[in-house]
This record gives C-alpha cells, structure tokens and sequence, in this order.
C-alpha cells in the first residue's frame, strides 16, 4: 500500500470516527439526559457500514462502506445505557457508608445505570449520567457536552446521620469527576464498606478526605482494572490500607499517585502489592504521606516488570529504618549521571526524588544521589 493511499485511509476511518461520534452526541442532547441505548448506537453506526461480531455492541467491529473495520470501541469509548439493568445479589453489590452532612444531600461517584438502595427507605434505578472522554476531546462543542460528568444524587430528610448505600448493577465507572474535581456533596462518603462484582474498570476518590476506611475487595472485585493512578490520592482521613487491597490485581501495571497525600497513613502492608507482578510504574505512590514511619521490606519483592519509582516516597519526612534499594531493580539506572543530567527538562529519570527529603533514614547518605534529591520541577 502507498502512502499516499494508506494516508487517505486513515483520513476516511477518521472521518467515520469523528461523524459517528458528533452524531451520537446529537442523539444524546435530543433526550432529557445523555444516554444512548444499544439499539440507537448500532443504528447510528450502520448508517456507515455493516457491524460484524457477536456479544455486546462494543466488541463488535464496524466494516466502513470503504471496507475498512474499525472496533466500535474506538468509536464510542465508554459505557451504553440500557433499560435492563443488571441487579446483582447483594454479595456482588457496591456498599458505602455515607453522611448527609448539613444539607442532607450526598452524591454518589457513579454515572451509569444502577440500582441503589439509598438506606433511608427509597430505592431507585438511576440512569446513565456520563458522556465518554473520548468525545470531549474532539472539538470546542463537543467538549461543553463532554463536561456533563455529574453522579446519582440524593436528599435525605435527616440531617448528619451515617447511612449504608447498595449500589447494585453493571458498574464500571466508580470515583471523583477528573474534569470538574471532586465536589462538596462527594465529601460525604465516610467508608466503602464492600467493593462487590459490578465489572469495574476504573476507580477514583481522589480528594474524598472524609473517607475514613476501604474495605478488602472479593477475589472479581479488581479483576479488570488496570490502572490505579490516584484512586486515593487525598484521602486525609485514610488510616490504613487492606493487605489484600490488591491481592487480585495481576493485570494492573500504573499504580502512579495512588496514595499520594494520604498524611495520616502511618504503616503499610508488606504483602499489599505482592499479586501486582505486571506493575511497571510507581511514581509518587506514596509520595507526601507524612505519617509513614518505615517501609516493608518485601513492599515491591513481586514487582519485576517496573520501570519507574520516581518520587514513591517523596516528602515522606517521618520515615526511619533503613530504605527499600528499589535501584536495584530498575535496568540502567547507573548510566544516569546527576551532575551531568541535562537539567532534567526532558526525561525525568526513572528513580528521580524516590526518597526526596526522607532526611531520617539511617542509610541516607549510601541512596544514590539522584533517588534523593528534591529536584525543581
């Protein structure tokens, strides 16, 4: 194939992607809320051609009128509403302790279809209140529609009272709104209680500083995720991690930032990523958690596939004992020379302020110079 031919290809598969995606968006804001059913996407996607596949409508793969297949995936990005939600046993479902606070009104991080039983009496199936990211990013209109990430809300007649919430269905989706950040109602989750087997695929509750507890997950609870960059990232109420948290976690490969800030921390589990053998990238895991007083010596033992601990434990200024020589596992690190380094504007290394101001170890000074160092970013 030419290149002139292959990048008249790749202009068609964009067109049909971007079009696609506009005219789900058209469908969407033509009802009451954004949501769009199975039935509606795969009619909109054989305007373009014939869909081939069997299973869900995401798996499936659109055959351009031009012959060309591009996964539906990649044309929607996120998840489909349905009337047919779903409802697990309450084994599998999704429970968090919540407080109505003040005002009595506690939001939910969940955007799609669910069941949830609110505690207090009522029950109602809420449906889908998200847009996919992949829309958002494709021109200024666009975008506004994207921004509609908001959860399941909820008014309670009683005023600063705990109550247990079950959030049954398929949840794929669980954590704080990147774009709008965390909102106030959010700060009302106190505790999950069980993570249940709703199919996540992503979670996040950055910023949720009431949270004082996470439960352990079931053996499914995890199983798909596979990044857990700043699922718990100020959380400044957490006082303790599971030493299971993780346990089923073997796909999971960036653990970036994911306790970042969690200062009231003040051990962790030995075993806590002892199933993560596929982790290839610890940066600032553990970094400002102030409270840390030592380190596990086998904390990262299963983790041979990572290639980055830069700022794991940065700020970390309480912890004593002796360092994890994380170096040691890291492929080359000797060949980057401190001084040398071209001030770190490009490439940041990839051990880079690992134990940044840890002053109070007592084998500070044998860390190589740059898994030390605080450096100007």
């Amino acid at each position: 194939m030419t290149n002139a031919t292959e990048s008249k290809k790749q202009s068609e598969i964009g067109d049909v992607k971007d079009q696609a995606r506009l005219d789900i968006v058209a469908k969407q804001t033509e009802k009451l809320g954004p949501e769009v059913t199975e039935e509606e996407l795969r009619t909109i996607l054989e305007e373009y051609g014939t869909l081939k596949g069997e299973g869900e409508i995401l798996d499936q793969i659109l055959v351009t009128k031009n012959g060309y297949e591009i996964p539906v995936r990649e044309i929607w990005g996120g998840p489909i509403t349905s009337d047919n939600i779903d409802v697990a046993d309450s084994e599998k479902a999704i429970k968090i302790i919540v407080n109505s606070g003040d005002d009595g009104i506690v939001e939910l991080p969940i955007y799609e279809s669910a069941k949830i039983d609110w505690g207090d009496g009522n029950i109602e199936t809420a449906k889908n209140n998200v847009i996919s990211r992949k829309m958002a990013s494709i021109n200024g209109s666009v975008l506004i529609a994207g921004l509609n990430y908001y959860g399941h809300t909820h008014q309670y007649e009683e005023k600063n009272k705990e109550y247990e919430v079950t959030i049954s269905g398929n949840v794929t989706m669980m954590g704080t709104p990147i774009m709008s950040g965390a909102s106030e109602h959010i700060q009302k989750i106190v505790e999950i209680k069980q993570w249940g087997e709703t199919g996540l695929e992503h979670i996040s509750f950055e910023e949720c500083t009431n949270l004082r507890k996470i439960a352990s997950p079931s053996e499914n609870s995890f199983s798909r995720i596979e990044v857990f960059d700043s699922a718990f990232a100020g959380c400044t109420s957490l006082t303790e991690i599971p030493e299971d948290l993780f346990k089923n976690c073997s796909n999971a490969t960036s653990f970036n930032s994911t306790f970042q800030g969690c200062e009231k921390l003040t051990n962790l589990p030995e075993n806590l990523f002892s199933d993560c053998t596929n982790a290839t990238s610890f940066d600032s895991t553990f970094s400002e958690c102030e409270g840390l007083t030592s380190l596990p010596e086998n904390l990262f033992a299963n983790c041979q596939k990572v290639e980055n601990f830069s700022r794991t434990f940065d700020f970390c200024f309480n912890l004593q004992g002796k360092s994890l020589p994380l170096w040691e596992m890291i492929d080359g690190w000797q060949n980057l020379d401190f001084l040398e380094y071209d001030g770190w504007s490009r490439t940041i290394p990839n051990g880079a302020c690992c134990y940044g101001g840890c002053d109070k170890l007592e084998d500070y000074d044998s860390i190589p110079v740059y898994w030390k160092s605080s450096l100007p970013f």
